[in-house]
């Protein structure tokens, strides 16, 4: 099975993290020079943190002391969610994407990270694993018995996948570039443009969308 993998030269310190102030099931995204930050509400009003640095930052932050780790987060993120307080194990992933040219083969079927590795500036690649699973257990479901892993049942389940991962992946992709882009030319309209969505929600309607799969997986191809 064929792919492809770009690196973004970016990695992703994981943490959890707690805060001076409750979250109250909120969660938040920074874009940063380095990369977006994103806390994400857990238990016992913990957060998930994924902070996503440059490459060759990355291992030295990761490394710092508590104080000084929470004290570096602190300046990039800002006070949006009160104090950094304390900081659990850190771990360190190189960001980049990959994806395979067509996840299927003679009865094997790619899902999840074997498919694809999307980075994480939307959260997007366990979500479009998991609609994967439900599109494939309803091809199983409504094939013959004896159809079951062939090639024309595995090819209509990638039919039925193919523009939900083209998009997500293009979605995902296209932020962490549009992001990570320091040219005022285009920095402008973007700031203007998320001004735009904040003060007009509908216009980010599409985004929100395909970011939590509100659409008719099965649209394009009938499954009978």
């Amino acid at each position: 099975i064929s792919s492809t993998s770009v690196a973004y030269e970016s990695s992703a310190i994981i943490c959890n993290i707690s805060c001076s102030q409750p979250h109250q099931s909120v969660a938040y995204e920074r874009f940063t020079t380095s990369g977006p930050i994103a806390l994400l509400p857990l238990k016992k009003e913990l957060y998930s943190l994924v902070y996503c640095v440059k490459e060759d930052q990355a291992k030295f932050i990761a490394d710092l002391p508590d104080s000084l780790f929470l004290a570096e987060l602190q300046k990039t993120f800002g006070y949006r969610c009160g104090l950094f307080e304390m900081t659990g194990k850190r771990d360190i992933y190189p960001l980049s994407l990959l994806k395979t040219t067509k996840p299927i083969a003679h009865r094997v079927v790619c899902i999840g990270n074997a498919a694809h590795s999307l980075h994480p500036v939307a959260g997007q690649g366990f979500n479009l694993g998991l609609r994967d699973l439900f599109v494939l257990a309803k091809v199983i479901t409504e094939s013959d018995i004896e159809q079951i892993g062939s090639f024309s049942m595995l090819n209509h389940y990638w039919q039925c996948r193919e523009k939900d991962h083209n998009r997500t992946i293009l979605m995902t992709d296209s932020l962490v570039r549009v992001f990570s882009n320091r040219y005022p030319l285009l920095s402008i309209p973007r700031n203007i443009g998320l001004q735009a969505m904040s003060l007009f929600p509908f216009l980010s309607q599409p985004i929100i969308e395909q970011a939590k799969g509100q659409f008719d997986l099965f649209k394009r191809e009938s499954l009978s």
